[in-house]
């Protein structure tokens, strides 16, 4: 029986820096992407939506396409327990070698472009019956309604359907009728109200400068990667059993460097890098499986840039300004760090950035963490 949630469970409200489209972001402390979190507990909530995909369309094959950066974990735990197989494909901000595109935009984003590789769409739509997309939240439903129309128009000459699942629903009545017209179903866990977000976030002050410590570790001990074999990328699409078996021997293998008692008694935490974060969450529940005296948290580097605040009701507190592990040109965030005794970095980039690692080791050396791993998911 699934869990009942309360919204207060699911909702924070946060200041996003600097954008006058949307100026608050809704937080989920239980998603793992902002808030540090126990992994189990995020894949729990994943898999309470899941649950009702599978309730909904019993005898449907099934393409779950997730929205980066905050909902690849939930569109990866919706197709990985999809009762009667799927494909999952998460859309993404990055640039992949010999990938052909359909771009949509997210127009109230930090980072508005949106893209669906379409290298493998084609093989998937042909074994598919309807399309779901999954998402954190949704409000307007603009950014899904635009791949949609993109979607049907490529693919009219096949019979689709269409679904909308997510954590939580604040969508409009103007949109909701938009969907129904479509006979587009939207699927949730909780309905969110409509709430003065500008008004709550009014009687906050905010730290508008980011930390960003000067790495000290100059003889780079702490500089080495760990290459893990056997890849799978759902950016260009993927069978989800395939991937499900592939996250977890990904696991294993990482596993497998640590003695059995290792995490034993100690606060651990494993951080997904961006887009990342269904793999690395499914190594932190592992080490919450068989380390039940450790504190393990999840939760992952992102590109949103939001105001943190020290007043005790607000969600966000610490905020570090980083280099992208997939780009050292480019700034990502992380929020409310503070020292662990083990930390566990897991990503997919094809290259490695010292100068990305450097400010992600003095970000972590900066708040007392000084026994750090990382782990390329490499092809």
């Amino acid at each position: 029986m699934n869990k009942e949630y309360k919204i207060e469970q699911l909702v924070k409200v946060a200041k996003r820096d600097n954008n006058s489209k949307r100026p608050y972001l809704l937080v989920n402390p239980l998603q793992g992407k902002h808030i540090p979190v126990e992994p189990s507990s995020a894949l729990e909530l994943f898999k309470s939506i899941s649950d009702k995909v599978n309730k909904n369309y019993p005898n449907e094959r099934l393409l779950v396409i997730g929205f980066a950066e905050t909902a690849t974990a939930i569109g990866a735990v919706i197709a990985c327990n999809s009762i009667n197989g799927s494909y999952y494909i998460q859309t993404t901000r990055e640039n992949l070698k010999n990938s052909d595109y359909l771009y949509f935009t997210e127009s109230h984003s930090h980072a508005t472009e949106q893209k669906l590789i379409q290298n493998n769409l084609d093989t998937m739509i042909a074994n598919t019956d309807r399309i779901i997309f999954a998402e954190d939240e949704i409000t307007t439903g603009n950014t899904i309604f635009e791949l949609f129309n993109i979607l049907k128009e490529k693919y009219k000459n096949r019979n689709l359907h269409f679904g909308i699942s997510s954590i939580l629903n604040g969508i409009t009545k103007e949109s909701l009728e938009k969907f129904e017209k479509n006979n587009i179903k939207c699927l949730y866990i909780k309905k969110l109200e409509k709430f003065d977000y500008e008004n709550i976030l009014s009687k906050y002050s905010y730290d508008t400068g980011c930390k960003m410590p000067i790495c000290m570790n100059d003889d780079k001990k702490y500089f080495k990667e760990i290459s893990v074999f056997g890849n799978s990328d759902p950016r260009i699409g993927i069978l989800s059993s395939e991937y499900f078996e592939n996250c977890k021997i990904f696991s294993t293998k990482i596993l497998n460097n640590y003695e059995k008692n290792q995490f034993n008694n100690k606060s651990v935490l494993v951080l997904g890098a961006e887009e990342f974060m269904y793999p690395a969450m499914v190594v932190g529940a592992e080490i919450e499986r068989i380390s039940e005296s450790a504190e393990v948290k999840f939760h992952a580097f992102t590109r949103s840039p939001i105001l943190p605040s020290k007043e005790d009701d607000y969600p966000l507190h610490v905020r570090y300004e980083l280099l992208s592990i997939y780009n050292d040109k480019r700034t990502t965030y992380i929020y409310n760090i503070k020292k662990y005794d083990k930390v566990i970095i897991l990503h997919d980039s094809e290259n490695f950035y010292e100068k990305s690692f450097e400010s992600i080791f003095a970000t972590l050396n900066d708040v007392g963490c000084d026994d750090i791993d990382i782990y390329r998911w490499s092809v």
